[in-house]
């Protein structure tokens, strides 16, 4: 177990690497424009975002490093879109479509994609799709199913978003090449709010709810398209 954050919150989203991370915004109850950086023993408060949130998602590094979409409570869905330079956030170019909880791809701040999400309080998700390509987002191809929630993992040319509502919890998984997404194995175990990491061939599922917290972890591997449970709940 690592150091606390100066802040405790849930719905939040982080972005950076294990020694050099930042945990942004989240529900503190309320939502909040905290940012705290990790430095792999720590976490120290750095600037705040311009508009406080929950439910945003994130990509890029430490010191450049892209939050998008998110509420600031109630029925209010964000396009807002802020870039961090390793000092301070400021806002860019809005997303078209605002919206919570989306399934998001990128390991960079310019390559950053937006699946899904939430438009208004209720079963209101959406199949649409944008990625940031560094200075203004830009609609791309649907996915497969409306839903939000799900977890990602991998770049904006090979990724995977998998799990989430639909409006019900779904172990769906559908795979993205950089120009259309097709739907591939489902994850073991249906749920909603969880997180991944790596790559669109080699990548985690873990954590959400089913409604219930889990701990569940699931690797997913191609070219022979295997999950496999790797701890249970």
């Amino acid at each position: 177990e690592g150091n606390n954050l100066n802040t405790a919150r849930g719905i939040i989203t982080g972005a950076g690497t294990q020694t050099a991370a930042l945990g942004i915004g989240g529900n503190a109850p309320g939502a909040t424009a905290l940012t705290e950086a990790y430095n792999g023993t720590s976490w120290s408060e750095v600037n705040d975002l311009n508009t406080a949130r929950y439910g945003n998602k994130a990509g890029g590094i430490q010191t450049a490093a892209l939050t998008f979409a998110g509420t600031t409570g109630g029925s209010n869905r964000q396009t807002t879109t802020e870039k961090y330079n390793g000092t301070s956030w400021t806002e860019v170019n809005d997303l078209n479509t605002g919206r919570t909880d989306p399934g998001n791809l990128g390991t960079l701040q310019t390559n950053s994609l937006c699946a899904g999400g939430n438009t208004s309080p209720g079963a209101n998700y959406i199949s649409n799709v944008e990625i940031f390509d560094g200075t203004s987002w830009t609609e791309v191809a649907n996915t497969n199913a409306n839903k939000h929630g799900a977890g990602g993992a991998g770049t904006s040319t090979d990724g995977i978003i998998f799990g989430g509502n639909i409006p019900s919890v779904t172990a769906a998984t559908e795979a993205y090449n950089g120009t259309s997404w097709t739907e591939v194995a489902d994850l073991a175990t249906a749920r909603t709010a969880l997180a991944g990491a790596g790559t669109g061939s080699l990548g985690l599922a873990f954590g959400g709810a089913q409604p219930a917290n889990s701990a569940l972890t699931e690797e997913w591997t191609l070219p022979d398209v295997v999950i496999k449970t790797m701890t249970t709940s």
